[in-house]
Order: structure tokens, then sequence, then C-alpha cells
């Protein structure tokens, strides 16, 4: 993604690009934490999803970041 992306900004030529699983046929179980909740409900959700706080804040970071807040 990040060459696609470098690519397009310097004026190079589109990549055709598509992000996300190509084996997913329909949308998963919602277990995106909503920003209402505390910080307590968001690490453990996250940690039954198998991840650490460290890997937690990694993911959203990059969400946020990458993906931006919607």
């Amino acid at each position: 993604m990040g060459a696609v992306l470098g690519v397009a900004s310097c004026g190079g030529p589109i990549i055709p690009y598509r992000a996300g699983r190509i084996d997913a046929t329909q949308a998963g179980s919602a277990t995106v934490p909503e920003p209402q909740q505390d910080l307590q409900t968001h690490i453990a959700s996250f940690e039954r999803q198998g991840f650490n706080q460290t890997e937690m804040i990694a993911l959203v970071a990059c969400g946020h970041t990458i993906g931006g807040v919607r």
C-alpha cells in the first residue's frame, strides 16, 4: 500500500490496489470497540482476540493514521 500511495503522490501511474481479505465473503462480527466505552473494555476486547496492550495501541494508532477515524 505504501508503494501504491507513494507512486501516486509523486504523479506516477495509478496502480490497482484492493485492500482487505480476498477470502472474506461477508462482514465479520462487530468487534470494533466503541468510543464511549472505557479503557478497560477496550483492553478486554483486544485481549479476547489475542492482543496485548502494546499491540492494541499499535493497531489503533495505525488504523487511525492510515484509515482515518469515521
